[in-house]
């Protein structure tokens, strides 16, 4: 009886012990699930494409969902489209057109999308031009769940004669929308703003730069909002006698009326400053932007400025990154309210291509600095275009172009003082005439991770004589991959 007694007690203790190993193994966390490549673009090879990069855009939902717009090709025309996949594991919708009917005969450029305060908020606007007239215009529409239903549209400017939008909101429904404008003897910078999450706008759209003397040739706006009240819009602009420069004006009652434009930048850079970003930081605000030299002398700058004041008054024009003989740098200023932070390629022409990553820090000052600025990315890969995104807990995420043919994706979960070991997210095989893969991006929701890319088509597939080029251009597709993190 004691003998079978003990052996019944070992056989319990046994399968309990199994049991607590089967369970531990059970909970150790698992490695990241890559789904399967998908095609955006229904038929093959019909995204459209602009000069600049970045006219496509997908932001992810708290539920593991995504929205994804880019611009179709349906010549003469390129209207936008969308996709959404409505949770975490669910497929993508059929394809549908977010221009409107009246609008389908235009062509689009400066696409972009911006999340609101709240889940499934999203605002979307870009320039529609009528080719037949010439007219140009400023289309925004909006959604509140996720892309399930979309706003009637809205035209912000005016008078027809708007470029490039660019989009800033606070988390208490402000929306303000800047762009580019001809209607005057020359480029200036109007606005126009929606208290209300897009439903109404001012009656007549404002001038953000002041026209005299500055606004010469003013483009490539950016704005930003500190989630409150003030807004700011920076943007670059050919100065009488000092050459290309860096505006921006503030706005202290969202975006209805606006400070004289102050110039930001020193002078202090080698070449003439490119596409500013702006961005805050609690009440700093914090510009970006480029300047590169090509030729014998070639070289390419990263060149920051922030403002204690939000944009009250700047500072001294921080050198962030310098790469002799190299090109122009693409760069993000990645703001998710908690932190602001630059991510930039450096390249040489023929040479190394790698990632940096610099934080900006509460007093104005960048972690790491220009001398103590390392590569994220391994030596023997050819790294550029990256773009960061940042998950619910914290996460940041990066993506960037691996070489010709892949992608990357690597994350951080102390504020990009370290990166893990880099996850291949696509490798298309090397052969002739296969194009490029290119302009990855990454949103993050729900522990899902959607990576986003473009792949050029060769070419020299398509155009064979002069007069191929001018009207024939090589296929674009639109992929994505989803990854989940658990």
């Amino acid at each position: 009886m004691g003998a079978s007694l003990r052996r019944c007690r070992r056989g319990l203790h046994g399968s309990l012990l199994l049991s607590v190993i089967l369970a531990l193994l059970g909970c150790q966390p698992k490695g990241p699930e890559f789904a399967a490549i998908e095609r955006l673009n229904g038929e093959t090879g019909n995204v459209g494409r602009y000069q600049v990069a970045y006219y496509a855009a997908i932001h992810a939902l708290a539920n593991g969902g995504a929205v994804a717009i880019w611009m179709r090709d349906e010549p003469p025309y390129r209207p936008v489209v969308f996709r959404r996949a409505p949770e975490a594991g669910e497929p993508f919708g059929p394809e549908a057109h977010l221009s409107p009917d009246d609008m389908l005969r235009t062509i689009t450029i400066g696409l972009t999308m911006l999340p609101g305060a709240n889940d499934g908020e999203l605002f979307a606007a870009w320039q529609a031009r009528r080719p037949e007239t010439g007219n140009k215009f400023v289309v925004f529409r909006s959604t509140r769940d996720g892309g399930a239903s979309w706003s009637d549209p809205r035209v912000l400017n005016t008078e027809p004669m708007a470029f490039a939008p660019a989009i800033a909101t606070d988390r208490n429904g402000g929306v303000t929308v800047a762009w580019p404008d001809e209607r005057g003897y020359t480029t200036g910078i109007f606005g126009n703003h929606s208290a209300d999450r897009g439903a109404t706008w001012l009656p007549q759209d404002v001038r953000i730069d002041d026209g005299e003397g500055g606004g010469l040739m003013a483009n490539a706006v950016s704005v930003a909002c500190d989630g409150e009240n003030r807004v700011i819009a920076a943007w670059e602009e050919q100065a009488p006698a000092a050459g290309r420069v860096v505006m921006a004006a503030v706005s202290a009652d969202r975006g209805s009326t606006w400070s004289k434009p102050m110039r930001v930048d020193d002078g202090k850079g080698r070449g003439a400053p490119l596409a500013p970003r702006v961005a805050f930081l609690g009440g700093r605000a914090v510009v970006l932007w480029t300047a590169a030299v090509g030729g014998i002398n070639a070289f390419a700058e990263v060149w920051a400025d922030s403002s204690a004041d939000g944009g009250g008054s700047w500072g001294e024009d921080v050198l962030l990154h310098e790469q002799p003989g190299g090109t122009a740098p693409t760069a993000q200023l990645f703001s998710d309210g908690k932190r602001a932070a630059a991510v930039f390629e450096a390249k040489a022409r023929g040479g190394a291509e790698a990632i940096y990553y610099a934080r900006l820090q509460p007093d104005g000052s960048w972690s790491p600095g220009k001398d103590a600025a390392a590569p994220l990315t391994p030596a023997e890969v050819k790294a550029s275009a990256p773009r960061l995104a940042s998950g619910p807990d914290g996460t940041l995420y990066l993506v960037y172009a691996a070489g010709a043919r892949g992608v990357r994706l690597t994350r951080s979960m102390d504020d990009g003082a370290t990166w893990k070991a880099p996850l291949a997210v696509v490798d298309r095989p090397e052969a002739e005439g296969q194009g490029t893969v290119r302009f990855p991006q990454v949103a993050v929701g729900g522990g899902t991770a959607y990576v986003m890319w473009e792949e050029w088509g060769d070419a020299r597939a398509v155009i064979k004589t002069l007069g191929d080029a001018q009207n024939k251009r090589p296929p674009l597709d639109l992929y994505v991959r989803r990854i989940a993190f658990h």
